[in-house]
């Protein structure tokens, strides 16, 4: 998914963005305490979940020759 350029300048995804950022840095944060096997896995996908989300805002990379 990707937003187009009105979408990212929206009061709804800067809110969203600025939601999933602070999750992000939760889940980090308790990643790095020691933890179960299962619970670190679980972390670790909320991380990754979070990290594709702020994702959609940003501009694919051009490439040129």
């Amino acid at each position: 998914m990707k937003l187009d350029a009105i979408e990212k300048q929206s009061a709804l995804w800067q809110k969203i963005e600025a939601e999933v950022k602070t999750r992000l840095e939760v889940f980090r944060e308790k990643n790095d305490g020691n933890l179960p096997a299962q619970e670190t896995d679980r972390l670790r996908g909320s991380i990754a979940m979070c990290k594709e989300m702020l994702t959609w805002a940003k501009e694919d990379p051009t490439i040129t020759q």
